[in-house]
């Protein structure tokens, strides 16, 4: 089968998601090419090591501007170097990521309507304005199928009116094992001298900002004796040591900025924290649940989806950093955390393996155009 992934970038959590898609199917005997935009906006990229995989995979990668930018002149000007990279050789499947690049893939298929296009919905976001929901909308009405990670994020897209097409829902995997389980040696030295001082270590992974809402964190270690917080993400870092230093926790905080394969800092940490306001299933979570470490999570439906209350983590009311002190009481406590691990670990090999996403998605791809809406593949 010849598989062609467009994508706005491969960038944190999804992008991780896209690029083991795309190298798993490699290895499993399928042509596969992925085409992303150029990066050419700031604070936006394509991770090296995920392109890295692609290529040690045999993988073929294009970058085109622009799959990300809303303007249709550059989405033009992006179907058409796709045409260019590609040429006239038969796709099977076109498997979309976002939905600029779904308008993009369109455009560039032209009159060639056998081609199937299914279209990933990986978050839906905070920043949106009411003219892109509705355009977003539009745009994954132009899909064959359409897949969320988690049945909330499909719930979401079916208040938000998304009725003519079938959504799938394909939880996200992860391999059994980390590839890689060694520290930065000068954050290992960080994480050893905590230790050594008898605190408990929260870490908090993922793009600083808004979204993610790690501001919670900070404020909530004013009342939290003992606790030290670990930040890794890229974004700039500025706006959470200000925070820290106004709150009088800086000696608390640390923030490392970015670390390529963050899932190698899990096993560090008493508990991972995720405070977001918004997400679509944070690979964060799945990477904690896989190392036995306990998720102390904002009871929003897609992690609340994931992390099981009591049992694999404890969840607090989102957005209230008194509920997440008290939640975090809860998840370095010993008597707690330690009963938590082999329910995570649990947790992730019942729902969250490599294996079953990617079987998920080739059962999609074979499937006729003629899906009923709301099956799901989970």
């Amino acid at each position: 089968m010849r598989i062609l992934h467009v994508s706005t970038f491969l960038q944190g959590g999804a992008g991780r998601v896209i690029a083991s898609l795309a190298v798993a199917q490699q290895r499993a005997g399928h042509h596969v090419t992925v085409v992303a935009d150029a990066g050419a906006d700031t604070g936006y990229g394509s991770y090296p090591e995920y392109l890295a995989q692609l290529a040690e995979a045999g993988v073929g990668w294009h970058t085109v501007c622009s799959t990300f930018t809303r303007d249709l002149s550059l989405n033009v000007q992006a179907a058409r170097q796709w045409r260019g990279l590609v040429g006239h050789q038969p796709v099977d499947v076109v498997h979309t990521h976002a939905a600029i690049p779904t308008l993009v893939a369109h455009i560039a298929l032209g009159r060639r309507q056998h081609v199937r296009v299914i279209q990933t919905m990986h978050g839906w976001g905070i920043c949106k304005t009411p003219d892109q929901e509705a355009m977003d909308i539009t745009l994954l009405g132009l899909a064959d199928a359409v897949v969320t990670p988690s049945a909330a994020a499909r719930e979401t897209l079916r208040t938000l009116g998304l009725a003519d097409v079938p959504i799938h829902v394909i939880p996200y995997g992860l391999e059994r094992e980390p590839g890689n389980r060694t520290v930065d040696v000068d954050d290992a030295a960080l994480f050893a001298r905590l230790r050594a001082d008898g605190a408990s270590i929260v870490l908090c992974i993922g793009t600083l900002g808004e979204r993610k809402n790690q501001a919670l964190l900070v404020k909530a270690l004013v009342t939290l004796s003992g606790v030290e917080a670990v930040f890794i993400g890229d974004g700039d870092t500025a706006p959470l040591r200000t925070l820290a230093a106004e709150l009088g926790v800086a000696e608390r905080v640390h923030v490392l900025g970015y670390r390529a394969d963050a899932s190698r800092y899990v096993p560090e940490a008493d508990t991972l924290v995720l405070p977001s306001r918004n997400e679509g299933l944070p690979v964060a979570v799945l990477e904690a649940l896989r190392a036995g470490v306990p998720v102390v999570g904002s009871a929003i439906p897609e992690i609340a989806e994931a992390v099981d209350d009591g049992r694999s983590g404890v969840l607090f009311t989102p957005d209230d950093c008194h509920a997440l002190a008290s939640a975090v009481r809860r998840g370095v406590d010993p008597s707690t955390r330690d009963a938590m691990r082999s329910h995570a670990r649990a947790a992730f090999e019942q729902r969250y393996d490599l294996g079953r996403m990617i079987a998920a998605y080739e059962s999609l791809y074979l499937r006729s155009s003629t899906m009923s809406a709301g099956e799901s593949a989970a």
